[in-house]
């Protein structure tokens, strides 16, 4: 595999330039170098059922965050899955994205009606 130097003896391989958003430290991304593709991520957002918004272990967790790959040059998209980056997933567009959001207000709107229905019966319960 041919490697990209910056005019040095060694022919360690050279960590691309990240977007801003990227907080990946390349210079330690062994695998990547020695594959020449280097996935850019962003951090990621995190939402857990109880309320919580944190990278902890839960139950389950929804995460989201930008990626790209500086081989083939992919414009970045949202990638959702449910806190396992390895796993399943779904790769958003800006206007996937969009609509994610659009189901997301619907579903928060929904679980907010059943939050006071919830509320009306433990109050006549007391």
């Amino acid at each position: 595999m041919a490697t990209k130097t910056t005019g040095r003896s060694t022919s360690a391989p050279v960590a691309p330039k990240c977007p801003p958003w990227c907080v990946i430290d390349h210079s330690d991304d062994t695998m990547s170098a020695l594959m020449g593709d280097y996935i850019h991520r962003s951090d990621f957002a995190w939402l857990r059922p109880d309320g919580s918004r944190s990278g902890d272990e839960g139950p389950w967790e929804v995460a989201a965050q930008l990626v790209s790959s500086d081989e083939d040059g992919t414009v970045p998209a949202i990638a959702v899955d449910l806190g396992d980056t390895i796993g399943p997933y779904a790769e958003l567009t800006v206007e996937t994205a969009d609509q994610f959001i659009r189901d997301l207000k619907t579903f928060t709107a929904r679980v907010q009606q059943m939050r006071d229905q919830l509320a009306a019966v433990k109050e006549q319960q007391s």
